[in-house]
Parts: C-alpha cells; sequence; structure tokens
C-alpha cells in the first residue's frame, strides 16, 4: 500500500463511503453492515486527526 497521509485516507474514505450509499439497494441488513463498516473507518481516521 501506499504511503498517504491521514487527510488522504479519509477523503478516500468518506468517497467510498458515499459511493456506497449511492449504488443500488441491497437488503437493509447488508446495506447497514457495509455503512457501519465503511462510517466506523471514517470516524476513526477523524479521530486520529484530532489526536494529531
Amino acid at each position: 500500500m501506499e504511503n498517504r497521509t491521514l487527510e488522504e485516507r479519509l477523503e478516500a474514505a468518506e468517497r467510498e463511503l458515499a459511493d456506497f450509499e449511492h449504488q443500488p439497494p441491497l437488503g437493509w441488513r447488508a446495506y447497514q453492515r457495509g455503512r457501519n463498516e465503511r462510517m466506523g473507518i471514517v470516524l476513526a481516521l477523524k479521530r486520529q486527526l484530532e489526536d494529531g
């Protein structure tokens, strides 16, 4: 994996979350599981940036 800054990783994770939310419908549980997983990544990266 290439070296990326936290900001770049956060931007990529936010794009992935947005892309996931705009894909064709899944079953509700699959959607929630995938969204929660991606949101967890976004929140963890934001926390890392804030902690510095």
